[in-house]
């Protein structure tokens, strides 16, 4: 009888285990299934998928890591819409009162609710962040309301609404309640 060279035993053992390994391996599309398989519970799915996976560290984090990275591109979104609303306060005087409404109301998400969610993310404390977040989304939709006429504005306020609707039915996700349908605006 012959006998098998060790080539031929490493390549025969190399073609059985190997694919068994890969089943073995956490890889990034496992870590995409999260991001999807949490955003497919959330109503506005293609919002969700985008901003999760805008961020790289998204493929390697927990649900709770992907509910900050959606809190902190929320903040971003929001300082942007800051900028405008003073923009719009120094170019047209005529609307200083509802502008200077809206400034306070987006100062108070950026400043107070955002750090606060976090805070309680932190802490595990998934009622009062999704307290806070639900704070954030009223004063979004409250200033969208008082600047509905202009455009831009709502189409960014729009988006950020959106977004803390996201956010908050991620951390439900989190605290074991439900996700969430979709909010009117």
């Amino acid at each position: 009888m012959k006998a098998i060279s060790p080539f031929i035993t490493i390549v025969s053992l190399l073609t059985i285990f190997l694919p068994l390994s890969q089943c073995l391996i956490s890889t990034p599309a496992d870590q995409d299934d999260l991001v999807s398989k949490t955003c497919k519970q959330t109503p506005y799915y293609h919002l969700c998928i985008s901003t999760l996976r805008s961020d790289p560290q998204s493929s390697k984090e927990t649900t709770k890591d992907l509910t900050l990275i959606a809190i902190k591109a929320a903040k971003a979104k929001a300082i942007a819409i800051l900028k405008e609303i003073n923009e719009l306060l120094e170019s047209n005087p005529k609307l200083k009162d509802p502008l200077s409404k809206c400034n306070a109301l987006y100062e108070r998400v950026v400043s107070d609710h955002i750090p606060r969610a976090i805070e309680a993310l932190d802490r595990d404390n998934y009622r009062s962040a999704e307290n806070v977040v639900s704070k954030a989304t009223e004063g979004v939709e409250e200033s969208a309301k008082i600047l509905f006429g202009i455009s831009s504005f709502f189409r960014l306020a729009r988006l950020l609404y959106d977004l803390f609707v996201v956010i908050r039915t991620i951390i439900k996700l989190l605290h074991g309640g439900s996700g969430g349908g979709k909010v009117p605006f």
